[in-house]
């Protein structure tokens, strides 16, 4: 699922930095421009947040997602629906290398998943997802909210937009354990289709994985 989860991360990441509004989100204390997939700099991308899963009581990281406010993130549906039991999952915001305890990492409990009633695994149809914690998270400078687009907001093709989390780097490699970031531009809807022939098929563009990565409205 590498591309399902690089398109995710566009519209979590990418996407919601490259258009917020909001006076009191998405601003980044740190800050740094590369272009090729490289290691974040530490808490410079301070609403991204790690999804586990227990598994014989140790946690796993399963995917990214953004925290859109003190109690609420957002994520790709595809990455809840085959469980969406709050007891299933943790959220640890203010990560950055997995392997090693760093001072800032908060570890959450869920109390609510809800996903998209119209999610199609099958073609990343309405790829989203919102989790609830238990309580709210404590916002500093390497912890706090990325801004939402406004509603109808259009992405011009060809806007640079971050990419961030800790998937693989190389398609069938393994899961980075450092934040990892990158930048990647919208592309149009017959580019993405077209690049993606596996994952979209006749009638499933209207609200499927092109939908999210072209300059249509989202």
């Amino acid at each position: 699922m590498y591309v399902a989860e690089v398109f995710a991360l566009m519209l979590l990441n990418g996407l919601l930095f490259a258009h917020g509004n909001q006076a009191a989100c998405g601003r980044r204390p740190i800050t740094t421009r590369v272009v090729g997939g490289t290691d974040a700099t530490p808490n410079s991308w301070p609403w991204q947040i790690s999804l586990r899963v227990k598994v014989r009581g140790k946690l796993y990281h399963i995917c990214g997602g953004s925290l859109i406010s003190p109690r609420h993130v957002v994520t790709a549906a595809h990455c809840v629906v085959r469980n969406a039991s709050p007891k299933r999952y943790k959220v640890v915001v203010g990560e950055h290398d997995q392997t090693v305890e760093e001072g800032a990492e908060q570890v959450l409990d869920v109390s609510a998943v809800c996903f998209h009633e119209g999610f199609s695994m099958q073609h990343l149809r309405n790829d989203i997802a919102v989790i609830t914690l238990a309580k709210p998270v404590v916002l500093s400078d390497r912890v706090s909210t990325v801004c939402l687009p406004q509603e109808g907001q259009a992405v011009p093709t060809g806007t640079k937009c971050y990419i961030t989390g800790w998937g693989r780097t190389i398609g069938g490699g393994k899961p980075a354990n450092i934040l990892q970031q990158a930048i990647m531009p919208v592309v149009d809807h017959q580019t993405c289709a077209e690049a993606n022939k596996d994952l979209v098929s006749s009638g499933s563009t209207e609200h499927g994985v092109c939908r999210i990565c072209d300059s249509r409205k989202t």
